[in-house]
């Protein structure tokens, strides 16, 4: 079964921006994405803020799982996936 990220709602390939955007420390967005991935450093989680998106389709499906994860059900749920995934690759290394 093939791979299919949450970020899209299609299996189409987006091709990640490795580097940060110049403006991004004129607005300080570096800081923040810093802040907001420090956590997560294992993810590389850093490409996908610095990635536009160029689809209005694709925005609007983000939307969507946002309002989703509003259910405190299933963000519960998705969070305990999330940490016994952790778990299992800890245990794989």
């Amino acid at each position: 079964m093939a791979f299919h990220s949450i970020l899209f709602d299609t299996d189409g390939v987006q091709k990640e921006t490795a580097a940060q955007p110049p403006f991004f420390p004129d607005l300080n967005l570096d800081q923040v994405i810093d802040a907001i991935t420090a956590p997560k450093q294992d993810y590389n989680l850093k490409p996908f803020y610095y990635t536009p998106l160029r689809d209005v389709e694709t925005i609007l499906y983000r939307h969507e799982v946002m309002r989703d994860l509003e259910d405190d059900t299933l963000r519960t749920r998705i969070n305990a996936f999330a940490q016994k995934m952790t778990i299992t690759r800890r245990y794989l290394a």
